[in-house]
């Protein structure tokens, strides 16, 4: 039982270690930076590798299949900073679809009582008067208020699934 729990005491101080050095490093920068800067290290060295082979390989044949090797190494980097590229622009336009979705939502909550103000000033003069000009009007009114409200979570909801 006591070296299940040292084992055990033993994982948490390495998972806190790890965690306390993961903070202050991304204190000191994003992950996306440091990526970028390791990217343009290992291409440098895939680029000295590259040059030395060319330079010291007297073998045709063992100079293709190193080469080969290389390129194999420098596409997969590639395609990694494609894919983190990607995925960073996608963390943007998600960001900005929040911030956007947030202010739609201020508006319209700050607009609503002024629009439910406006739209009952507006039946309480209609039904003064009273007369079938005005409730014809008043109908009309009401349909398209309908219709507008419910084309506005409609637009919404589509930005949702894009």
């Amino acid at each position: 039982g006591y070296l299940e729990w040292q084992a055990k005491q033993d994982r948490t101080e390495l998972v806190r270690q790890l965690q306390e050095e993961g903070a202050d490093l991304s204190a000191m920068a994003k992950p996306e930076t440091i990526n970028r800067h390791l990217s343009v290290v290992l291409t440098a060295e895939l680029a000295k590798a590259v040059r030395n082979l060319t330079e010291n390989s007297a073998d045709p044949d063992e100079l293709a299949k190193s080469l080969a090797h290389l390129v194999g190494r420098f596409a997969q980097l590639r395609r990694e900073e494609s894919n983190a590229s990607r995925a960073e622009m996608a963390r943007e336009q998600w960001d900005q679809e929040v911030t956007r979705r947030e202010h739609n939502e201020r508006v319209c909550s700050a607009l609503m009582p002024l629009q439910a103000l406006s739209m009952q000033q507006t039946y309480i003069d209609m039904f003064r008067r009273c007369d079938a000009q005005s409730l014809a009007a008043a109908n009309e009114l009401a349909l398209d208020l309908a219709q507008n409200l419910n084309t506005f979570p409609a637009s919404s909801s589509k930005t949702e699934s894009d």
